[in-house]
C-alpha cells in the first residue's frame, strides 16, 4: 500500500506539467538502469546554460500537515562555481555566495532555516547531477519490480555495491534513493528515500533544452513538509552585482574534509533523540541505522544519505516498519547542530557517519 500511495501521488503531481513540455511519442529509455540515468543526467546538467535568476515562494507545514510560515527563495546562477542563494522568512534572512576563487561568503544566520529550506538550493540548482547515490563505485541500480514494464513512470532503486554479493539482499523501495522517471520525456519526477521521505517535481519548463521543475514538494509519509513554486525566471548578466558578496560578508574557503564519528560527536551541541516507532518494536526490528552526514560550515546538517539499516524479515508489514525506523533516524539527525569544524582557524564543511541505535532492551 505504501508503494501505491507514493506512485499515485507522484503521478498526480507530475502529470499536469508534462503536457506543456514535450510530445509523449518520443522514444523511451533503455532497459538497463545504468544507461537510463546516463541518458537523463544531461537534461539536468546546467553547466552550459547562460546565467539565470530564479525567484520562488515556499510554504512550510507542521507535523500534522497544516500550513504554517511562508518564505521566499532566490537563486542567481552564473556557473557551477559562481552562484548565490538567498532565503527570507519573516524577519530571518540568509544569503550565501559561491565565488570563482573557491570561497563561500555569507550574511545572516543559516541556522534560522531548517534542513528542507536549505534543500531548495540543490532541488533547483542540481536536482540530479549532484546525487551521490549515482556514483557507480558506491551504488548500483536495480529496476523497481513494482513498476509496470510499459508504465509512463519507471523507478530505479539504488543499492550499496557492498551488498551485491549477498543473495538475500533485496532492494526495498524508499530506503535507499529510488529515482522515478518519465520514460517518454526523460524527466525526473521524484526521489523516494530514507524510509518515507519524498521529493517531487512538477510544472516543468525548459531552459535552453534543460529541464527545470518549477514546483518542488518535500513530503514525509502522507504529509507535506515544504512546497515551493517558481514565480519568475529571467536572464542574468555574468557581471550582475548580485553575484558579488558585500564587504560585510564573512568569506571562507569551500573545503570538505572527512572526519571520524568520534570527532563529530565531540562537536555535537544539539541532539534530538530518535523516536522508536511502535511498528518497528512490534516487528522486533533493532540495531543501528547508519547515515552519512554532510555538516555545513555553520554546523548544521545539510545532507543525509543512508549507508545501512537493520534487516527486516517476514511479511510486508516488516518492510514498512523498517522504513519507519529509517525515517525516525533521518528526522532526529536532520535537526542536530554541531560546532563548526575548524581547519587552520576557518570553518569547513565535513562528511562523517552517524549511528542511530535502536534496542528493544532499552
Amino acid at each position: 500500500m505504501r508503494v501505491q500511495v507514493f506512485l499515485a501521488f507522484l503521478l498526480a503531481v507530475a502529470l499536469p506539467g508534462l503536457a506543456q513540455t514535450a510530445d509523449n511519442s518520443a522514444p523511451g529509455l533503455p532497459d538497463d538502469p545504468g544507461r537510463v540515468l546516463a541518458r537523463v543526467v544531461p537534461s539536468y546538467d546546467y553547466s552550459t546554460l547562460k546565467p539565470w535568476h530564479l525567484k520562488a515562494t515556499y510554504q512550510l507545514f507542521d507535523d500534522a500537515g497544516k500550513p504554517t510560515e511562508q518564505g521566499n527563495y532566490e537563486l542567481w546562477w552564473a556557473s557551477n562555481e559562481v552562484y548565490r542563494s538567498s532565503w527570507t522568512r519573516g524577519s530571518a534572512t540568509y544569503t550565501e555566495w559561491h565565488t570563482a576563487d573557491g570561497k563561500v561568503a555569507y550574511v545572516g544566520r543559516s541556522g534560522e532555516f531548517n534542513y528542507f529550506e536549505h534543500k531548495l538550493e540543490p532541488a533547483y540548482r542540481s536536482p540530479l547531477t549532484s546525487a551521490g547515490e549515482l556514483d557507480p563505485a558506491r551504488f548500483r541500480l536495480n529496476g523497481d519490480p513494482l513498476t509496470a514494464p510499459k508504465s509512463i513512470v519507471s523507478c530505479y532503486i539504488t543499492v550499496p555495491v557492498a551488498s551485491k554479493d549477498d543473495p538475500a539482499s533485496k532492494p526495498t523501495l524508499g530506503l535507499f534513493p529510488t529515482y522515478c522517471i518519465n520514460t517518454k520525456l526523460e524527466i525526473l519526477l521524484g526521489i523516494y528515500s530514507l524510509g518515507t521521505h519524498v521529493v517531487k517535481f512538477n510544472d516543468f519548463t525548459q531552459i535552453e533544452g534543460k529541464y527545470l521543475g518549477r514546483g518542488v514538494y518535500f513530503r514525509e509519509g502522507v504529509h507535506d513538509i515544504l512546497t515551493a513554486q517558481v514565480n519568475e525566471i529571467s536572464e542574468l548578466s555574468p557581471s550582475d552585482p548580485a553575484l558579488k558578496p558585500p564587504q560585510e560578508a564573512t568569506a571562507v574557503r569551500i573545503d570538505r574534509v572527512r572526519i571520524g564519528a568520534d570527532i563529530a560527536e565531540s562537536l555535537l551541541i544539539k541532539k534530538v533523540a530518535p523516536v522508536y516507532p511502535q511498528e518497528a518494536k512490534d516487528a522486533h526490528i533493532q540495531g543501528e541505522v547508519i547515515l552519512q552526514a554532510t555538516i555545513g560550515i555553520d554546523g548544521g546538517v545539510r545532507d543525509l544519505q543512508l549507508l545501512s539499516a537493520p534487516t527486516a524479515s517476514g511479511p510486508p508489514s516488516a518492510s514498512a516498519a523498517l522504513s519507519q525506523l529509517v525515517s525516525s533516524a533521518f528526522w532526529c539527525v536532520s535537526q542536530w547542530q554541531y560546532k563548526p569544524y575548524l581547519r587552520n582557524g576557518e570553518p569547513v564543511e565535513v562528511e562523517t557517519t552517524v549511528a542511530v541505535p535502536y534496542s528493544l532492551g532499552q
